[in-house]
């Protein structure tokens, strides 16, 4: 995100792993990611956890795309020639 100066994308981000993991960092696999994952109480009528308000917060500012990430990422792959006969007219 930093190469692509997508910052606020990248703040978001680190928000979300914050909001998920806020004791640690993610694990890199899978399976243990899963089993530190928080869940949702079981009890219907808890109120709606933290992170689950966090990240949905976090959703929408994302879907907004507020750093054009589709665009950086379509110059960054331009300009790296990543993508094949993308300077081809």
């Amino acid at each position: 995100m930093r190469e692509l100066g997508a910052t606020t994308t990248l703040e978001l981000l680190l928000r979300a792993r914050q909001a998920l993991f806020p004791d640690a960092e993610p694990p890199t696999d899978w399976e243990a990611r899963r089993e530190v994952l928080p869940w949702w109480p079981k009890d219907k009528n808890a109120p709606t956890p933290a992170w689950s308000i966090e990240t949905e917060r976090i959703d929408k500012e994302l879907w907004a795309d507020p750093d054009k990430l589709g665009e950086r990422i379509q110059e960054y792959a331009t300009r790296h020639n990543l993508i094949p006969n993308a300077n081809v007219a």
